[in-house]
């Protein structure tokens, strides 16, 4: 890793390449989850026209991190523009506009939110974290079988302590007190 990183800032010195920018600013998200070198590097590639949507992936990646959820919705935009069949960006697109519902309860976000993580189950298939998303977004929505039903798909999947304390939540609001109590306790005996 260290050797790796040797060798491409001394090709960066012989010759600044956007090729090499593109590899420093992707090592230093992957390997040192330094994100403003990274971005750094990633700008240059985009500003000489590296029209790549890796570039565009990783700079969306830097602009969630630094907070930055418009630019990164924009980038990950630019990404399924060129490729479409890119799996990574409508699940992402689908958490910022869940951290922005969360923080305002505006429904608008939670449609938004919901519309990518289908898009994502439909495009590139299901995983147990579509469900836990969802199914929070149902309970602050208010639609407690939704929520229910959500937990449900996802513990079929896998064991999950999460999903347990969401199905829970969701059961409690039903008052189904019993069966909820259930779910809190196998969320405790859960060993995810």
């Amino acid at each position: 890793k260290n050797q790796m990183l040797s060798y491409a800032r001394k090709s960066l010195e012989i010759k600044d390449t956007i090729n090499i920018r593109y590899f420093l600013g992707r090592y230093y998200i992957e390997y040192d989850q330094d994100y403003e070198k990274a971005y750094g590097h990633l700008k240059i590639c985009e500003e000489q026209h590296m029209d790549f949507p890796w570039t565009y992936f990783y700079i969306a990646r830097c602009k969630e991190k630094f907070k930055e959820p418009e630019k990164a919705l924009s980038y990950y935009e630019k990404v399924m523009e060129l490729n479409p069949d890119f799996r990574d960006c409508l699940w992402r697109m689908g958490l910022i506009w869940r951290n922005k519902f969360n923080r305002t309860l505006q429904t608008e976000y939670a449609d938004k939110a919901l519309y990518y993580l289908n898009q994502q189950e439909e495009r590139f298939g299901i995983f147990t974290d579509l469900h836990r998303w969802r199914s929070y977004i149902w309970l602050s929505l208010g639609n407690y079988e939704k929520a229910l039903a959500e937990t449900q798909k996802g513990l079929e999947r896998e064991e999950d302590s999460g999903l347990w304390i969401l199905k829970g939540r969701a059961l409690r609001k039903l008052d189904r007190y019993e069966e909820s109590i259930k779910s809190f306790e196998e969320s405790i005996h859960c060993e995810d």
